[in-house]
């Protein structure tokens, strides 16, 4: 009898696990934002949907592979950034949050820039691994391109009635 209680007992634990492993998915997935995570060496554990539909990469293909072998991250030269530069491993190294803005690239070469915010994992007080987030700023970063030019041709435009006014005024004054 026991050992009956006892075997239920687990039955229910287990389904009470299983339940907030559905949901604790179900909160990753509709995230849509990118999401890593990986164990303490950088090994990719979990990737969420955005991540696939952003970067292109399914999860059976990056699963166990290291981060800076799968995801080319580059500065706005282009050049690479080191495994060491990475966030998600300078947030392990560390145990501190590291964000960035850089570029990512693409399964299929194409780069795009990211926010990257990446925070070490801890149990126990140990650094298990790492979260990284990354969002496409393209967006943002075409805003801002359009407000500077927007600027550039406001300034332009004041300018010019501003230099006509002032060398009528410089022409008036020499006459009088």
């Amino acid at each position: 009898e026991e050992l009956t209680r006892r075997v239920e007992e687990l039955a229910i634990a287990k389904a009470d696990i299983e339940q907030e492993e559905v949901k604790y998915e179900a909160l990753v997935e509709s995230i849509g934002d990118g999401i890593i995570v990986t164990d303490r060496e950088g090994k990719i554990l979990l990737i969420n949907k955005a991540f696939e539909e952003i970067l292109g990469w399914k999860a059976k293909e990056v699963r166990e592979r290291l981060t800076h072998e799968i995801i080319p991250l580059q500065n706005e030269a282009g050049v690479p950034l080191s495994k060491e530069e990475r966030p998600i491993n300078r947030s392990i190294a560390t145990g501190n949050k590291v964000v960035i803005s850089e570029y990512l690239v693409r399964k299929n070469k194409t780069r795009f820039p990211a926010l990257i915010t990446s925070t070490p994992l801890i149990l126990e007080k140990k650094i298990i691994g790492a979260i990284e987030i990354f969002h496409d700023i393209s967006a943002e970063r075409e805003i801002d391109r359009a407000k500077s030019e927007f600027v550039a041709l406001a300034s332009h435009q004041l300018r010019t009635p501003l230099v006509t006014i002032n060398w009528f005024a410089e022409a008036l004054l020499k006459d009088a």
